[in-house]
């Protein structure tokens, strides 16, 4: 047995349409009694968040970041500053840069983007130049799923090290 319902000025022909008698269809029930539930929205904040939680941007490919940015245009976020930057560690821009300068990658090598982009920010503030960008990137880095607290540290502490010990044997 189908249920439905009919609204508005359809209702009755002396009901003109107004905004608070206006009541949205009833579900469409089935046979069985049971209601359809709506196909869930795969656009939206929520798609966007669901999406993030997926990928550890400590431990990501070009390939990869090239993936989950397509995803989250679809999913309805914003082309902004953020996931610009965040191209530039895509599979899309790399191989440009290897096309134009020369050189080859691997566009399924993990990479760890959080702990570069902190590696970058320390040096940007050890030669005085600007860190407001790397700043708000690594924090929307921070909003992605993946790798936190200490062993995160860690890495991070250890690749720092790493980096002014080179460029101070240099």
């Amino acid at each position: 047995m189908y249920i439905t319902q009919t609204h508005g000025a359809a209702a009755h022909p002396l009901m003109r349409a107004h905004p608070a008698r206006d009541i949205p269809p009833a579900p469409t029930f089935q046979t069985d009694q049971t209601a359809v539930p709506p196909e869930p929205d795969p656009t939206g904040p929520a798609a966007v968040a669901l999406i993030k939680s997926e990928y550890d941007m400590t431990n990501i490919s070009p390939r990869e970041v090239d993936e989950m940015v397509d995803r989250m245009i679809k999913a309805g976020d914003d082309m902004n500053g953020d996931l610009l930057m965040l191209l530039t560690h895509g599979e899309g821009f790399r191989q440009h840069l290897a096309n134009t300068f020369g050189g080859t990658f691997d566009p399924n090598e993990k990479q760890d983007l959080v702990a570069q982009s902190k590696v970058q920010l320390q040096l940007a503030k050890q030669f005085g130049d600007p860190t407001e960008y790397l700043t708000r990137f690594i924090a929307f880095l921070d909003t992605f799923g993946g790798q936190s607290g200490e062993a995160a540290q860690i890495s991070e502490t250890s690749t720092v090290a790493a980096i002014v010990r080179a460029n101070a044997s240099t």
